[in-house]
Order: C-alpha cells, then sequence, then structure tokens
C-alpha cells in the first residue's frame, strides 16, 4: 500500500468553504486582520468571516464601529456596561458607552488563516 493510497481513502469529497462557514449569505463579510489585538487566536493577515445577522452575546468575538473604525476584539459585559476586550494584554479595555460613537458591527463565526 503507498502512501497515496492511504491519503486518498481518508480523503473527502469536495468540501466548500461556503457551505461550512457561510449561513446567511446576504450577512456575511471576510474581513483581514490587521492588528495583533486577538493574538494568539487571531493574528495579522488571518480573514475574519463575519455574520451580521448574529446577536451579539458576552464572550463572543465581534467586530465593532469604534469612532469610524472597525475593530476586533471579544465582547464581555463588566460592571453592568459592555466592553471590547483584547486578548492580548498590549491592548487596552474600550467600553462602548464611553466612546463618541460604538456600534458592535457583526459576529465573527471563523477565521482562516494561510500557512504558506
Amino acid at each position: 500500500m503507498s502512501l497515496f493510497n492511504v491519503v486518498e481513502d481518508h480523503i473527502n469529497p469536495y468540501l466548500s468553504l461556503d457551505e461550512r462557514f457561510v449561513k446567511n449569505r446576504h450577512s456575511t463579510f471576510f474581513f483581514r486582520a490587521k492588528s495583533e489585538a486577538m493574538a494568539p487566536l487571531i493574528t495579522i493577515g488571518d480573514t475574519l468571516i463575519v455574520d451580521r445577522s448574529l446577536p451579539a452575546l458576552p464572550n463572543m468575538i465581534v467586530i465593532a464601529s469604534i469612532n469610524g473604525e472597525l475593530i476586533c476584539r471579544r465582547l464581555k459585559k463588566i460592571k453592568h456596561r459592555l466592553t471590547l476586550c483584547a486578548d492580548h494584554p498590549d491592548h487596552p479595555p474600550i467600553s462602548i458607552q464611553e466612546t463618541e460613537e460604538g456600534v458592535v458591527w457583526g459576529v465573527v463565526r471563523s477565521s482562516v488563516r494561510e500557512l504558506i
């Protein structure tokens, strides 16, 4: 038995990334991560699959618009306030109520990382 026979036995038929990750085509958007704020889970260059139809709940990773800038953070409820927290300690939390303009734009459903 050759190596290719073993591999062929474990290959699934065609896998559509749209079927796997895009649950609502009209509300799903793709973003490229530009910050290490969510490292090590999400790093610069990762593709984020964002669904605007999902409700943003505490502990979910979201895309938020803060003063016109889109950022990726974890949504938390701290002392009855919605707060955007980075997983990386170098980025301070942002209280949504304290910003001039802040809104949760969508929920990060998944991320894709290129390895080569």
